[in-house]
C-alpha cells in the first residue's frame, strides 16, 4: 500500500470528462483547491518533467496560458501533499484518438475517507462530469508506465464503469439519470449484458453537487462494467452506457446505447 505523510494512506482521484464539457479546469482547480484544500494550489507546473513553470511568479494567468497550451496534459505538484496531478487538455485537431474522453488525476497524501479530500474531490465536479473515482494507488505495473487501476477512458473513448469498485465514487448526470429517477428512487433495471452477471440491484446513490455519491454495498449492473478480459478497445467497452458519453459508437462494437431519461 502506498502511504502518505505521516504513514497516511495516499489517495488517488480520477476525474472523467468529455473534452468539450470541461471549461477552463485550471480555474475550477484553483476555485476548488482554494475553497477545500489549499495544498492543493499548485507550486509548480507544466507539459512535460522537470515542471519549469511557478506558481507564485506566473500566477493563474500563467497556469491557464499553460493549459491551453499543452498537449494532452497539463502537470502539477505541490509538494509534499500533492506530490502528482495532471489536467487532461481541452479539444484539439489533429489528435489520433478514438472519442473525446479526457481525466483528471490526482494523487494526494490523504487518505480516500479525509473529508477535506471529499471535499475537493466534489468541488471540482460539474453535472456534466461523467465519473470520478477514488482509491488507495496500486504499485505501477511492470512496463505499463501507470498505476493498477484501470484506465476507463483508453484514446478517448469511454468504456463503462470499473468492474471493481473504488473506494468510493461519485457519478454525474449522465449515469444518474440511468441509476435512478427524479425522486432518487433506483430505477427498474430492465438491461442484462449477454455476458451474464447483471442483476436487477442497483447501487443507493446520494445527492450531492448536482451527481450522485457512492461510498458502499451494491455496486453498478455487470452491463454497465468495463469487460477486464477484451483484447481490443471495441471488445473492452460495457454492454451498455449512456448515450451522453458514447456519440458516435460505431456499429460493430456491438453495444446497445442506455437512454438516459
Amino acid at each position: 500500500m502506498v502511504r502518505g505523510l505521516h504513514g497516511a494512506p495516499a489517495s488517488e482521484v480520477t476525474w472523467y470528462e468529455r473534452e468539450r464539457d470541461m471549461g477552463v479546469v485550471t480555474d475550477r482547480w484553483l476555485r476548488a483547491a482554494r475553497s477545500e484544500l489549499p495544498e492543493a494550489v499548485p507550486q509548480r507546473f507544466g507539459g512535460s518533467e522537470p515542471l519549469r513553470h511557478r506558481f507564485d511568479a506566473e500566477g493563474e494567468a500563467g497556469l491557464r496560458r499553460a493549459w491551453d497550451a499543452a498537449d494532452g496534459l497539463l502537470f502539477l505538484a505541490a509538494r509534499p501533499v500533492v506530490p502528482h496531478a495532471a489536467l487532461a487538455a481541452g479539444p484539439r485537431s489533429g489528435r489520433a484518438r478514438l472519442g473525446d474522453m479526457g481525466a483528471h488525476v490526482l494523487r494526494v497524501a490523504l487518505p480516500p475517507d479525509d473529508p477535506r479530500l471529499r471535499a475537493f474531490v466534489v468541488a471540482l465536479t460539474t453535472p456534466a462530469t461523467v465519473f470520478v473515482s477514488v482509491n488507495e494507488p496500486l504499485p505501477q505495473q511492470s512496463g505499463s508506465g501507470r498505476g493498477g487501476h484501470r484506465y476507463l477512458a483508453g484514446l478517448g473513448r469511454w468504456l463503462g464503469l470499473p468492474e471493481e469498485p473504488p473506494r468510493w465514487c461519485w457519478f454525474g448526470e449522465a449515469y444518474t439519470g440511468a441509476l435512478a429517477d427524479p425522486g432518487r428512487r433506483p430505477r427498474p433495471w430492465r438491461w442484462r449484458g449477454p455476458r451474464g452477471g447483471g442483476g436487477d440491484e442497483l447501487p443507493q446513490l446520494e445527492p450531492v453537487s448536482g451527481g450522485g455519491l457512492w461510498t458502499g454495498g451494491t455496486w453498478v449492473p455487470q452491463a454497465m462494467r468495463v469487460v477486464e478480459a477484451g483484447l481490443e478497445p471495441h471488445d473492452q467497452q460495457a454492454d451498455v452506457i449512456p448515450s451522453a458519453v458514447a456519440p458516435g459508437r460505431p456499429v460493430w462494437a456491438g453495444t446497445r446505447r442506455l437512454r438516459d431519461r
